[in-house]
């Protein structure tokens, strides 16, 4: 923990290999994510095998579970993202919010609207948006392109 508390203030950029290049200071939020989605989504059930209440899904660990998201996806999904021509806004409500917005500066042509503990999972693979409540709409091949974006 005193490692990544270091990172924070750090300057430099690291290589993640096929994770991408990010800044130093942004890596807490990448162990934070890992954390959270895989405490959440992975041992808990339905997915996993523990029974107990699931932790909480509060600001203080959604802000850099979404964080890490918002800096990987664009790396973690380059090919995905560089094709699309039209804007695609990922409106994050509640706790943390957000939102993400893929491909040019014009007017948005598709928005995917979830809470954050769903986008976590969502975009994670954890489940499909129909699971979570996820609102869609716009351009049926833009959302259809989102449904594929992945961040780990």
């Amino acid at each position: 923990m005193a490692a990544l508390a270091r990172l924070l203030g750090a300057g430099f950029e690291m290589d993640l290999g096929d994770l991408g290049t990010y800044p130093a200071g942004v890596l807490p939020a990448a162990y934070c994510f890992g954390h959270y989605i895989h405490i959440r989504a992975d041992l808990f059930v339905p997915r996993g095998p523990l029974r107990a209440p699931i932790p909480p899904s509060d600001e203080p660990r959604l802000l850099p579970t979404l964080d890490w998201i918002e800096a990987a996806l664009p790396q973690q999904n380059r090919s995905l993202v560089a094709a699309i021509k039209k804007p695609v806004e990922i409106v994050i409500t509640g706790d943390a919010g957000r939102t993400i917005r893929l491909g040019p500066d014009t007017q948005v042509a598709a928005i995917v609207r979830s809470g954050a503990d769903a986008c976590a999972r969502w975009i994670t693979q954890r489940g499909a948006w129909e699971e979570f409540g996820v609102q869609v709409s716009g351009d049926d091949q833009l959302l259809s392109d989102a449904r594929r974006l992945k961040v780990f």
